[in-house]
């Protein structure tokens, strides 16, 4: 017994570009039935065959009766013509491949040279030749499938090539159309939600008070404090009655001690980096002072700026009157 011979998927594939045109249609028409049979024995998933389109249903039904026709009635010596495109010239290559008439056996009309059964690819061949010469066989086909194949109910258009070509020129217009005004929509829908965003910014800096710049003026320094002295204030007693003996009597002056409260002797007064003015208490009372020591009241329940009040001397200890400074939106009007 011969040993089997193992052929790997492959190497199967390598092979097919040595095989002819006949040889091709031949290993087609052989799988085909393999496959066939693979599916009736359930080892293969069957799949869903696509639909035949209409205008191809006539061709394939044909093709089925000239292979049927010629494996029961035989056929004639006729040429086998394939087309492929070479790879390194892309050019199309024509091959034409003279096929033997059958001759008859038990099971059918084969070859006479090689034995083997015609193949669906060779039945189109011999049946393009039995059509262009209107065969009998190609007749009695015709007979048959206009008895038994559904009319078509597709309406059919005839157009010339300047109207198919206008109609294309017609929907890329179209097309190029739509596409301008979806960019023109969006366009607009933007520019709409940049002004919403910039009104609402201009309505939240409306209410949003202006900050205040205090313009700068040279103060003259003020002179240190004396120290802290200890002050001796005199103090009278009041006048004896006179005692009924005769004693002669003295007045006697008590010397109180008074110590002031010791004050720095720099104002300990500053205001953090990033301000120009700060609340600040005196004397029981809340004001708003600045670095130059510009006073004005301030509310601290409603924390709101009041009235300006004038300019604090430390070394005298009290407020003095003075013209309100002026104030400057932008730093930059300061350097104009």
């Amino acid at each position: 017994m011969a040993a089997k011979l193992e052929i790997n998927f492959e190497q199967v594939i390598a092979a097919l570009p040595q095989l002819d045109a006949g040889e091709l249609a031949d290993m087609m028409d052989r799988a085909s039935s393999l496959l066939k049979k693979a599916i009736g024995d359930g080892s293969v998933a069957k799949k869903k065959v696509a639909a035949i389109p209409n205008q191809l249903e006539r061709n394939h039904e044909w093709t089925k009766f000239v292979l049927a026709d010629a494996t029961m009635n035989g056929w004639e010596p006729f040429v086998m013509r394939t087309s492929k495109l070479n790879k390194e010239t892309q050019e199309k290559e024509v091959t034409e491949v003279m096929l033997r008439e059958s001759v008859e056996t038990e099971g059918g009309h084969v070859f006479g040279d090689t034995g083997k059964s015609m193949s669906q690819g060779q039945a189109m061949c011999y049946g393009k030749l039995l059509r262009d010469r209107e065969d009998v066989v190609w007749k009695d086909f015709e007979s048959q499938y206009e008895q038994v194949a559904p009319k078509a109910s597709a309406k059919v258009v005839k157009k010339t090539s300047q109207q198919v070509e206008e109609e294309k020129k017609k929907k890329a217009a179209e097309k190029e159309a739509e596409k301008e005004r979806k960019a023109a929509e969006k366009a607009a829908e933007k520019a709409k939600k940049e002004e919403e965003k910039r009104k609402k910014e201009e309505e939240k800096a409306a209410k949003k008070p202006a900050s205040k710049t205090i313009v700068p003026r040279p103060r003259p320094r003020s002179a240190a404090p004396a120290a802290a002295v200890e002050e001796v204030v005199e103090e009278e007693m009041p006048e004896l009655e006179t005692l009924p003996v005769a004693v002669a009597v003295v007045p006697v002056i008590m010397k109180k001690k008074v110590v002031k409260e010791v004050r720095p002797a720099v104002d300990p007064f500053k205001l953090p980096e990033d301000c120009t003015h700060n609340v600040w208490l005196w004397k029981e009372t809340h004001y708003v002072r600045d670095a130059d020591n510009y006073l004005w009241l301030f509310d601290a329940k409603t924390e709101e700026q009041g009235d300006f009040k004038g300019r604090y001397n430390y070394a005298k200890d009290e407020i003095e009157e003075c013209e309100e400074p002026q104030f400057v939106e932008d730093m930059d009007d300061l350097d104009a």
